[in-house]
C-alpha cells in the first residue's frame, strides 16, 4: 500500500509540476498548444488497425456471470451471431443465486457449440475465466461480461489482426449512454479510456473485450498468478510475461453504462482500490503512477488557471483555456468516433464535467487508502 501511494504521488507531482513551469511564460504555454495538436495526431496513427490476416485460430468467447439472469440474453446472443465459424461459446456460472444457471443451460442444450459450466462455489470473474482457459482448450480467448453486446464481426476483425499480438482489448462504449447525466459521464469515461490507450505506452486492460492468446493464460498458470481483477491480472502478466499487446480502434463493445451516481462512485471505488491494490500487490507500477500523472495534471490546470491569474499571471488562466478546450475537442472527437450516442455539444461539454468528476473520485478513493477504508467486498451494479 505504501508503494501504491508512493507511486501516485510521484505521477501527481510531475503532473502537477509540469502545468506549473509550462504555464510561467507564453511561450510554454505556445508548447502546449503545439504538443496537445501533435498528440491528438500520435493517437490518430497509433490507433490505425494492422492490415487484416487470414485467420485460422480457434476461438474460444467466455463469458463469465454471477446474478445477470436480467442482461445475459444481449450477451449470449451477440456471441452466438459471430461471423467467425471457428469458435465456442463458454458459459460459466459462477455460484448465481437466481436463474442465471438455468438460462446459461438453455443456450448450452438448444446450440450446438456451447459449453456450460457451473461453478460449485463463487470463484469471481478471474477464477471463471481461469477455469474456462483449464476447460477449453482454444488459440484465442476472447473475455467479455454479460452485459455486454457488439457486432457480428467483432470476432472475425479483432483476430484476423492478431498476427504477432499476445493480447489486445478492443474499443469500449455503451448501448445506454444517454439515459441518465451518470450513463453519459460513464461513458465517455471509458471512451476516454479507449481513445487514451491507443497510445500503447503501457498494459492497461480493463476487463471486457479482451483477445487473449492461450500462451498467456499458461502463463499465468504457472507463475500461479491470481487475483479477483481480471484486468489487473492481465496488467500483470503483459509486463512480467514480456507479451504482445495493441490497442487499435475498431468494432465497438458496448456495455451497460452505470446511471445511478451511486453506482458510479461505489464502482470506482472497486476499480480504483480494490484493483489498484491488486496490481500493485504484484509489483506492476505503471497504473498507479498514470492515474497520479493524470490527476496532477487536471488539478493543477484547474487549480492554478483559478487561483493565479486572479493574483495576475494571465498566462495560467491562458492555459487552462487551453487545455479545456483541447479537452473539449478531444472528447467531441471521441464521443462521435466511438458512438456514445450524444451530440458533439454534448459530448465536449461533459466531457470536461466528466474529466473533474472521474479526478475528484480517483483523489477520493487514493484518500480512502491512505485512510485505510478499503472496501470488504467487489461492489456489483444494480441494472435498470
Amino acid at each position: 500500500m505504501k508503494s501504491l501511494i508512493l507511486y501516485f504521488l510521484s505521477g501527481f507531482t510531475a503532473g502537477f509540476l509540469f502545468i506549473f513551469f509550462t504555464g510561467s511564460s507564453f511561450l510554454g504555454v505556445f508548447l502546449v498548444a503545439a504538443l496537445s495538436i501533435a498528440f491528438e495526431v500520435f493517437l490518430y496513427i497509433r490507433g490505425v488497425p494492422p492490415k487484416r490476416e487470414e485467420a485460422s485460430d480457434f476461438v474460444c468467447i467466455v463469458i463469465p456471470a454471477y446474478n445477470e439472469e436480467g442482461s445475459l440474453k444481449r450477451s449470449v446472443e451477440s456471441a452466438l451471431n459471430q461471423s467467425y465459424e471457428k469458435r465456442v461459446v463458454v458459459l460459466v456460472n459462477d455460484n448465481s443465486t437466481d436463474s442465471t444457471g438455468a438460462l446459461m443451460k438453455k443456450y448450452a442444450e438448444e446450440n450446438e457449440g456451447v459449453i456450460y459450466l457451473e461453478n460449485k462455489k463463487n470463484l469471481g470473474k478471474f477464477g471463471s475465466i481461469m477455469r474456462a482457459y483449464r476447460e477449453v482448450e482454444a488459440d484465442v480467448y476472447v473475455i467479455v461480461d454479460a452485459d455486454n453486446e457488439f457486432p457480428e464481426n467483432y470476432v472475425e476483425y479483432y483476430v484476423s489482426r492478431m498476427k504477432g499480438i499476445d493480447a489486445l482489448e478492443s474499443s469500449l462504449s455503451s448501448y445506454n449512454s444517454c439515459n441518465s447525466f451518470t450513463s453519459i459521464i460513464h461513458t465517455l469515461e471509458i471512451s476516454l479510456m479507449s481513445s487514451i490507450r491507443v497510445m500503447n505506452l503501457f498494459p492497461n486492460f480493463t476487463g471486457r473485450g479482451m483477445f487473449i492468446r492461450r500462451e498467456v493464460f499458461e502463463f499465468l498458470d504457472k507463475e500461479k498468478i491470481s487475483g479477483k481483477d481480471d484486468g489487473a491480472m492481465m496488467n500483470v502478466a503483459m509486463k512480467f510475461g514480456r507479451f504482445r499487446y495493441r490497442y487499435f480502434t475498431g468494432p465497438i463493445l458496448k456495455e451497460y453504462a452505470t446511471e445511478k451516481f451511486r453506482d458510479f462512485v461505489n464502482q470506482r471505488d472497486r476499480w480504483y482500490i480494490l484493483g489498484m491494490l491488486e496490481t500493485i500487490k504484484k509489483s506492476s507500477w505503471e497504473i498507479p503512477m498514470i492515474f497520479g500523472l493524470y490527476s496532477g495534471l487536471v488539478f493543477s490546470t484547474l487549480s492554478l488557471g483559478i487561483v493565479l491569474p486572479a493574483l495576475g499571471f494571465l498566462r495560467y488562466g491562458v492555459l487552462s483555456l487551453e487545455l479545456i478546450a483541447g479537452t473539449f475537442i478531444h472528447s467531441s472527437i471521441y464521443s462521435k468516433k466511438l458512438e456514445v450516442g450524444c451530440n458533439l455539444l454534448v459530448g465536449g461539454v461533459l466531457g470536461v464535467v466528466m474529466i473533474v468528476v472521474n479526478v475528484s473520485l480517483i483523489l477520493r478513493s487514493f484518500l480512502r487508502i491512505v485512510l485505510g477504508k478499503v472496501p470488504s467486498s467487489w461492489y456489483k451494479v444494480s441494472k435498470s
